[in-house]
């Protein structure tokens, strides 16, 4: 039932006292208080965002893609913004704008792809980034996507789209071990969504391979992962499919990892400066590398 609401558009955005209540899409900014109150924007295709404006003249952009909730049964529209990477403000230039992007639709989110019921949901996407660098004359090449899971699917799925450097911490590629060992936790085996995630970046790496006007080898592709992570052989596999323009592969033995929700905060030390490598042009190791 409830994945039939959300190929429909109907998003689940209140959980209390054992009721659950659902709003279309379209009438979401008419009732999120945070829309209300301007601190969450709505572009004018739809996408849900804030903005974090440099302290200097900007010159580059980070976007950060939201990730799952800690809490899986989150009742808020919340539930689609996670703020992951809180302090990243901290860490990256003066000159740098922050764009955090909501993950709005489906049941767990869209995964930042398009869905029965927003075919156009990566098309307004990567309008919005656009949009963003192109006010504050940022060039593509200073332009750095970020997330961890869900949101590190969006970076590599907008990034290699439509060539933009990215840092994805563990991304989820593919559906079956959410649908098979955990019960299709993520609600991606009814309609709603196009394509599974292995059709969709199966067909992304073969497109990437194929390309011979957009050659995406200078462009910052990196990917960090952990042995210890369900998600490890699927993002090898991935990085290997697309070995045509030479992406960075981390991958972490660390004892503090024991499952792939742990990967992002037990390898945040390397998660941001890698980020400002991005960020400034400076060199990162291609190929694997093991830590």
């Amino acid at each position: 039932m409830v994945d039939c609401l959300a190929a429909n558009g109907y998003l689940h955005y209140l959980a209390v006292d054992g009721e659950s209540r659902f709003v279309h899409r379209h009438r979401l900014p008419t009732l999120w208080k945070a829309v209300l109150d301007g601190d969450v924007k709505v572009s004018d295709r739809g996408i849900f965002y804030k903005i974090e404006e440099s302290d200097n003249a900007p010159k580059r952009l980070l976007v950060v893609f939201s990730g799952m909730p800690k809490d899986p049964n989150e009742g808020s529209p919340w539930r689609y913004f996670t703020q992951n990477y809180r302090h990243a403000h901290n860490a990256i230039p003066g000159d740098c704008v922050m764009l955090r992007v909501a993950d709005v639709g489906g049941v767990k989110g869209s995964f930042y792809s398009n869905t029965a019921d927003d075919p156009s949901n990566q098309e307004d996407i990567s309008s919005l980034i656009s949009a963003t660098a192109r006010d504050r004359h940022i060039p593509d090449s200073r332009v750095c996507l970020l997330g961890c899971s869900k949101g590190a699917t969006g970076a590599v799925l907008h990034g290699l789209t439509f060539g933009w450097n990215f840092v994805a911490v563990d991304p989820v590629l593919s559906d079956s071990y959410y649908e098979i060992e955990m019960s299709d936790l993520h609600f991606t085996s009814g309609n709603v969504f196009l394509d599974s995630k292995d059709v969709l970046f199966d067909r992304l790496s073969e497109k990437v391979q194929n390309n011979v006007d957009n050659d995406l080898s200078a462009n910052y592709s990196i990917f960090l992962t952990s042995r210890r992570s369900a998600q490890y052989g699927r993002v090898c596999s991935f990085v290997q499919s697309i070995a045509k323009i030479r992406p960075s592969l981390f991958s972490f033995d660390d004892p503090r990892i024991k499952s792939h929700p742990d990967v992002a905060r037990s390898v945040m030390w390397a998660t941001m400066p890698l980020v400002v490598c991005a960020l400034m042009g400076f060199r990162v190791p291609r190929g694997p590398v093991d830590l």
